[in-house]
């Protein structure tokens, strides 16, 4: 399930929207050991805008050069007869800059920088950095806070072609150098300045690229081994890993919800959450049956699917409930032999049962075969079209409903 954060601003003349994915867990990082490790990033499309851009990242850093332009975070800038690109960088005792080549009527201008203050970031912490440019001013983030101010007036003089890199210098003929050294996290660029709002609403979690505006490149850093990195963000370009490695280190973890556990309490079908519960009889949600207890009035596979403040959610394994309560019974000689089955099983009715329906469902509650039990005391029933796993026969007559648990190998 998705968290929607909408914000309302109006940028351009429309709404924009913030959607995270809190529920996907964040699993991997990428650590640069300041030497040779980088991500060579594969293609340029949509990675070369011109009027506007936002530049966003997880860092830890190990070390810093001794000045703020020698560790590379995100790098497509280079300098040969001229600057062209942006890079987004830290180091000089902390400090977080964003420079980028300016241009006037398409005539380039030289560098435009934003840096934070010295200090601003630490070793050996995780820190959110982000930077943005709207054509009017450059401005840099540390933890969704504005970190520096830089006025100009112009485009980006964009560095063509130029293949970036993540954790060094993109610019090759200079010589491979600027590695970060560190942890690097969760790295996007967007074709757009977002606003601060926008920044802080989605620093936090997974974003869902599909509902974005303008992410045009979005490494998670989540594939956890090899050498190849996916880029989710709209221009898909993926990167290669070089000498960089794999670690489980991240700065935030989402966790998926432990299953919630259905007992029975009597009178009442009990779930281990305390909050954020919703009953279900097999696949029919029960209206208003959101608190931690229910009382069932009716014999049923019931389930609890419990819903977290950010949005995840966990579903119960069904409990099948009777009259007495119990979630699985065999009353008399109501039995499935033989049990495990094949393609065949019987049912063996007693008086009680005959001429009532049954339904055969999965774990889930879905219904794949119903009949009837006949007047007979045993009934064949064909299993043939069921995959291997647990099912659940459940039978009902006027007076005593019951479920019976069988296998199908």
């Amino acid at each position: 399930m998705k968290r929607i954060l909408t914000l309302c601003l109006i940028q351009l003349g429309f709404y924009l929207t913030v959607a995270a994915q809190p529920c996907v867990p964040n699993t991997n990082s990428l650590y640069f050991d300041g030497v040779s490790g980088n991500v060579r990033i594969s293609g340029v499309n949509g990675l070369e805008p011109t009027a506007a851009i936002t530049v966003e990242a997880w860092v830890n850093a190990k070390s810093f050069a001794a000045v703020q332009s020698g560790n590379s975070i995100f790098c497509k800038h280079r300098w040969d007869n001229f600057t062209y690109g942006y890079v987004l960088r830290a180091g000089g005792n902390g400090i977080l800059s964003f420079n980028m080549a300016g241009a006037v009527g398409g005539t380039g201008v030289g560098w435009k920088e934003v840096a934070s203050n010295t200090g601003a970031l630490t070793l050996d912490t995780w820190y959110h950095v982000a930077a943005t440019f709207d054509g009017a001013t450059l401005l840099c983030y540390v933890n969704g806070v504005q970190s520096g101010s830089t006025a100009f007036s112009g485009t980006i003089n964009m560095s063509t072609g130029l293949v970036p890199r993540i954790g060094r210098l993109a610019d090759t003929t200079w010589g491979q150098t600027r590695y970060w050294n560190g942890m690097i996290d969760e790295v996007r660029v967007w074709n757009r300045a977002l606003s601060q709002a926008e920044i802080q609403a989605g620093m936090n979690d997974h974003l869902d690229p599909a509902a974005q505006t303008g992410l045009v490149g979005y490494w998670r850093l989540n594939d956890g081994t090899g050498t190849f990195v996916t880029d989710l963000g709209s221009g898909n370009n993926p990167g290669s890993n070089f000498n960089a490695l794999w670690t489980p280190q991240v700065p935030f973890n989402n966790i998926s919800l432990p299953t919630p556990v259905v007992t029975w309490v009597a009178p009442n079908l009990h779930s281990s959450y305390s909050s954020g519960n919703q009953w279900y009889n097999g696949s029919t949600l029960i209206p208003g049956a959101t608190l931690q207890n229910y009382h069932p009035t009716a014999y049923g596979i019931y389930r609890v699917i419990v819903t977290d403040t950010t949005g995840c959610t966990a579903t119960s394994a069904p409990f099948m409930y009777n009259t007495t309560g119990l979630s699985e019974v065999e009353q008399g000689s109501l039995s499935i032999s033989p049990n495990p089955a094949t393609a065949q099983t019987t049912l063996n009715v007693p008086a009680l049962y005959r001429n009532s329906v049954f339904r055969i469902s999965d774990i889930t509650g879905r219904v794949l075969i119903t009949g009837n039990t006949g007047e007979s005391n045993k009934h064949l029933i064909d299993i043939s079209t069921l995959n291997h796993g647990v099912y659940l026969l459940s039978l009902k007559n006027s007076k005593n409903p019951q479920v019976l648990k069988f296998i199908v190998e």
